[in-house]
Order: C-alpha cells, then sequence, then structure tokens
C-alpha cells in the first residue's frame, strides 16, 4: 500500500490501475471488472475449476457515468493511447 500510495479516497481498484498504467512495462492489461470496482463474485477465471470460466458478461446495469472520460484520462496521463 505505501509503495503504490494507495489510499482509500482514491479507491484501491483505481490504485492499482495508475500503478499499472503508470509502469515502465511495453503493454498493461486491465479487466473490464477492475474499472467497474467490481467484487470478486465477477472474476472471469476461477484457477482449477472447468465449465464456469469465462462467462461473465457486462449488463447494462453496470453503466457508469463519466467512466470512460476518467479512463481515457488515465489512459493519456500516462501515455498508453
Amino acid at each position: 500500500m505505501e509503495y503504490a500510495a494507495l489510499t482509500e479516497d482514491e479507491g484501491y481498484c483505481w490504485g492499482m490501475l495508475r500503478l499499472m498504467y503508470g509502469s515502465v512495462a511495453w503493454l498493461a492489461i486491465a479487466q473490464l471488472q477492475d474499472f467497474l470496482e467490481l467484487p470478486g463474485s465477477a472474476r472471469m477465471n476461477t484457477p482449477s475449476t472447468m465449465g464456469i470460466n469465462w462467462k461473465w458478461r457486462v449488463g447494462a446495469d453496470y453503466d457508469k457515468p463519466g467512466l470512460g472520460e476518467k479512463i481515457m484520462r488515465m489512459v493519456k496521463l500516462y501515455g498508453r493511447h
């Protein structure tokens, strides 16, 4: 938490996304569930299980106004556009 400067105000998901996008890595990939700050029940894959993976789908009820703009600001800030 200290290294990433994670705070409750920013939100831990957004703090980790900031850390990822700000890294020196050539490629940064995040799942939509992280941007939407969804709980673990929305995970896409559970290791060592069969038949239940890769079935998560985003629904219209997950709409978050301003999310696209927030993502774009972060992408531009860290030169990943």
